[in-house]
């Protein structure tokens, strides 16, 4: 793993002049005070030289509330036009920009960056899991739920292959009110590993309270020696001893140690040949945040601190080669 220290190192050594050049663009597209000032122009021009002479000349010898309206009229089809031409310009001179800025970051920046993490990571960014196999361990198994992925990363640590991605999983409370604003009931990063051996009886662990899973009859109720554990975690098996023989201390303490925040909430299913890992954190990582510089090397960092802490899960189940052997599965 890389630490804060050589990750900043390389984003001031690699990546520097590509951030100051998105950075200017950033600039560019949030300066749009001429839109409103070329907007407000035409309005003005729009009414002296448009409804201005249609009123004196339609206007002439009536009474003076058929002269306000006709001022109303030209004031109303003037700001009318205004916001059509204005959402127009945002729509060329802001939107796509920012598009094209979100492919430039992640094609310029954040790719040499996990390339730099470990030169074997795939990177697609506009990928992300196939929501139906999560949906097997309970996770998203709502019908009525929209997901949207991107940022998968694809990478091996030791015999284990693993794929991560960010995810948002939203619902519309109502269906008869499509308008309405969506729930949002994740917002965070899944990843599922590749198991070289198979689980026979699936292992859940998940925080109390979780709220984005619907599972079926997920076993029996397995209580740990860690105290700490079982107050933020609930495990269900329906073999009790092959989840105690899965979920040795240092394990646990993994587990726990991805809980970073009181406000995250985590789930883990141990399901046929894969491990599924869903953090529900809040986070969208890797995104450009219009809103902040870009150059910002600490963000950068954070970015891949918070993606590397999230893996920790497996790199300790690579390094627990008690889990692998044939006592801990039901078959080969």
């Amino acid at each position: 793993m890389k630490s804060p220290h050589s990750l900043s190192e390389f984003i001031s050594s690699h990546l520097q002049g590509t951030l100051k050049q998105l950075e200017s663009a950033r600039k560019r597209m949030r300066s749009t005070w001429w839109l409103w000032v070329l907007c407000l122009g035409l309005a003005v021009l729009f009414y002296l030289f448009v409804v201005e002479p249609i009123h004196l000349e339609q206007s002439f010898g009536h009474e003076l509330y058929i002269k306000l309206l006709y001022v109303g009229i030209g004031i109303v089809l003037a700001l009318a036009g205004v916001m059509l031409i204005r959402n127009l310009m945002m729509r060329q001179f802001v939107d796509r920009p920012a598009e094209q800025l979100q492919r430039d970051y992640k094609q310029r920046v954040i790719t040499p960056l996990l390339q730099f993490l470990h030169p074997h990571y795939i990177y697609e960014p506009m990928e992300s899991l196939p929501v139906e196999d999560l949906a097997e361990t309970g996770l998203f198994a709502n019908k009525d739920y929209t997901t949207q992925g991107n940022d998968l990363i694809t990478g091996r640590m030791g015999h284990l292959l693993f794929q991560f991605c960010d995810l948002r999983v939203s619902v519309i409370p109502g269906a008869r009110f499509q308008r309405a604003r969506a729930d949002i009931v994740f917002n965070g990063s899944c990843y599922v590993l590749q198991s070289p051996r198979y689980f026979g009886a699936p292992v859940y662990v998940h925080t109390r309270g979780c709220k984005f899973i619907e599972m079926v009859g997920p076993g029996n109720f397995v209580l740990l020696p860690d105290k700490d554990f079982n107050q933020q975690f609930v495990v269900y098996s329906e073999d009790v001893s092959e989840a105690e023989q899965l979920l040795k201390p240092n394990l646990v303490k993994c587990i726990s140690a991805l809980k970073f925040v009181p406000d995250i909430s985590l789930f883990i299913a141990f399901h046929k040949q894969r491990i599924y890992v869903a953090i529900n954190s809040d986070m969208d990582n890797f995104e450009v945040n219009l809103n902040r510089s870009i150059d910002d090397k600490q963000l950068l960092v954070d970015y891949c601190t918070v993606f590397m802490h999230q893996l920790q899960l497996v790199q300790e189940l690579r390094d627990n080669i008690s889990i692998w052997t044939t006592a801990a599965f039901s078959r080969s």
